[in-house]
C-alpha cells in the first residue's frame, strides 16, 4: 500500500505489479489513475477528498473563531497532490473574506518557515496533510500551541496529540478499506477494474473543553490527565447560526483555559 507520490514514482517504473493506496490526494487530479470509475492501471485504493474539504474547513474554522482574517497555510508545495487542496481552499476565502498567507513546507526548513509565518501574524492556521506533514506533527502541534493558535488539521490523529480540531475522512477507516482491495487482488481481481471508493462520511473532532474535574490516571500508561466535560455542536446541516453560537462559545471557553493542556477529543458528524 503506497501514498500518492509514492504511487507516482512506482506508476513510472511498473505497470505489472499491483498497487493499493489506502488515502490517495486527488488521485485523478495528480495523474495516478484515470479515472475514480476506471483505474485503467495497475493502482486502485481509497481517495480522500482533501481538496473538496479545504472550502469547509475554512468555513468551520471561521465559525469558531471570532473576528478571523488572516490565516497561515502550511503545506508541501512539492507535492502535486496538494495544490488543488491549495487552489479550493483560496476559493473558498474570498468568499468568506479570509487572507490566506501560503507557507511551503518542505524536508529541513520548518523552522525557518514557522519563523517567517509569526511574523505576518495570522489569527489561525490550517495544515494540508501529506506524508511531509505527519513526520513534522509533534512540531507542528507544539508551535500552535506554544502561539496560542486556533488550528484546523484533516485528520482525528493532530487532535488526539493536541491539534485544535480536525475536519475530514476517518484514516482508520479507510485503511480497514484498503484491505478490501488486497483481498480482490489476491483473488486474481484486477486493479484496472476496481473503482477507486471516496469516503462519503466526515468527522469534525475538537479538542474537549468544559469545566476542569478532577483528573486520574491512565490505566495503561498510568500518566495523569484531566477529565472534562466534553462538547456536542448542533447538527451541522439546516442550522448554522446555532452551530455557530456553539463554536464560538466554546472557542472563547477554550481560549482561556486549555493553554497547552492534552485534552481528549469529542467527534460530531456533519
Amino acid at each position: 500500500m503506497v501514498t500518492t507520490p509514492a504511487a507516482l514514482a512506482v506508476k513510472t517504473d511498473t505497470s505489472s505489479i499491483p498497487l493499493v493506496f489506502p488515502n490517495a490526494i486527488n488521485p485523478v487530479e495528480s495523474g495516478v489513475v484515470a479515472s475514480l470509475a476506471l483505474p485503467g492501471t495497475n493502482i486502485t485504493g481509497g481517495a480522500a477528498q482533501t481538496a473538496v474539504l479545504g472550502a469547509k474547513r475554512l468555513e468551520i474554522l471561521k465559525e469558531a473563531v471570532p473576528g478571523l482574517s488572516r490565516v497561515a497555510i502550511l503545506w508541501n508545495g512539492s507535492n502535486p497532490a496538494l495544490a488543488l487542496a491549495w487552489r479550493e481552499t483560496q476559493g473558498a476565502a474570498g468568499a468568506l473574506g479570509v487572507t490566506l498567507q501560503p507557507c511551503e513546507l518542505g524536508p529541513k526548513n520548518l523552522e525557518a518557515t514557522l519563523a517567517i509565518m509569526v511574523q505576518e501574524r495570522p489569527d489561525a492556521l490550517i495544515v494540508l496533510q501529506d506524508a511531509l506533514a505527519l513526520q513534522h506533527m509533534k512540531e507542528i502541534i507544539g508551535f500552535a500551541i506554544q502561539k496560542r493558535l486556533p488550528s484546523m488539521f484533516v485528520a482525528e490523529e493532530w487532535v488526539e496529540a493536541g491539534g485544535l480540531m480536525s475536519y475530514g475522512e476517518s484514516l482508520p477507516e479507510m485503511y480497514r478499506r484498503a484491505a478490501y482491495f488486497v483481498d480482490k487482488i489476491f483473488k486474481r481481481a484486477k486493479p484496472a477494474d476496481l473503482p477507486v471508493e471516496q469516503v462519503t462520511k466526515f468527522e469534525l473532532i475538537i479538542i474537549a473543553s468544559g469545566k476542569f474535574r478532577k483528573g486520574g490516571r491512565d490505566v495503561v500508561t498510568r500518566k495523569p490527565f484531566i477529565a472534562v466535560q466534553r462538547v456536542r455542536l448542533p447538527p451541522g446541516k439546516g442550522e448554522p447560526a446555532s452551530r455557530k453560537r456553539a463554536l464560538r462559545g466554546w472557542w472563547q471557553h477554550h481560549s482561556r483555559s486549555v493553554g497547552s493542556r492534552r485534552l481528549s477529543p469529542v467527534v460530531a458528524p456533519i
